[in-house]
């Protein structure tokens, strides 16, 4: 805690899928460095700077991963449980990382969003 409102963060997001038809799943992480801040004693907010990365795996165990892009969040978030050292949490968060195609060299930019309930220790 850099003081009692705004927290330094190591934040880490990723989604797998595992497309249908196929025996491929994709994996995409993006972490961060990340500053949160708590509008209220329950309400807070979230934004963070980093590297993202994909990687997408057959059933035999082959993998192909890019190289890391540039990546950020952001999030928002409601406390519903607060104790001395944890917290339960409702939040909701978007991740994205851009990667240069190595064929065309066009930058692609790939996101995931999602909705979480979370379990935070201090």
């Amino acid at each position: 805690m850099l003081n009692q409102r705004l927290a330094l963060m190591f934040d880490g997001s990723g989604v797998a899928h595992q497309p249908e038809g196929t025996d491929l799943t994709i994996i995409h992480v993006v972490d961060t460095i990340a500053v949160q801040y708590w509008l209220s004693d329950q309400i807070w907010i979230k934004g963070g700077l980093g590297f993202g990365q994909l990687s997408i795996q057959d059933s035999a165990g082959n993998r192909a991963e890019s190289e890391l892009g540039f990546g950020g969040l952001v999030a928002a978030g409601i406390e519903l449980l607060q104790g001395r050292n944890f917290t339960l949490d409702v939040q909701i968060r978007g991740a994205a990382a851009t990667y240069e195609d190595e064929f065309t060299g066009e930058s692609i930019t790939l996101s995931n969003g999602s909705i979480l309930v979370g379990a935070n220790w201090y």
